[in-house]
């Protein structure tokens, strides 16, 4: 974090929570399935590479749309994309900070565009919906949705 966020507070900031490099075939077994069901397709290692990452778990306290949240932590969105295979270990390795009540946000980077993974958890098993950037909507800060980040520029 640049500065400090009056959209978002952090959470469990005592905790390290680490999301590993995606550099074979054995990092990626056993994430087929979670992968799967937020992706909508198979895990592809080609564009999966990303080094070792430090997140943090973020929740809104004040109604916000996804380039407020996001800008409210770094101007330049790239400090703050996950890789989609990074995102799915923290949905399956991390499942308890996630957000029971509602959503957790991840963003990514695709074709030169960015996306956020809003992911919900229902019945202990993760669903995920892709959003572009830019969609003008704010988000409910009652409704404490989360929002997952790499830590290692702040």
């Amino acid at each position: 974090m640049s500065k400090e966020s009056v959209v978002l507070k952090r959470l469990f900031s005592e905790k390290t929570i680490k999301l590993k490099r995606a550099d074979s075939l054995e990092a990626v077994n056993g994430l087929g399935q979670t992968f799967k069901s937020l992706f909508n397709e198979e895990i592809d290692l080609s564009k999966e590479q990303s080094e070792e990452k430090t997140v943090a778990v973020m929740e809104t306290v004040k109604d916000a749309d996804f380039r407020t949240i996001f800008g409210s932590l770094d101007k330049n969105l790239d400090n703050l994309c996950l890789t989609k295979y990074q995102i799915a270990m923290f949905c399956q390795n991390y499942k308890d900070y996630l957000s029971s009540q509602r959503a957790t946000f991840f963003l990514y980077k695709e074709n030169d565009e960015y996306i956020v993974s809003i992911v919900f958890t229902h019945l202990n098993s993760v669903i995920g919906l892709m959003r572009i950037f830019g969609l003008n909507y704010d988000w409910n800060s009652n409704n404490h949705p989360r929002v997952v980040v790499p830590v290692s520029h702040f």
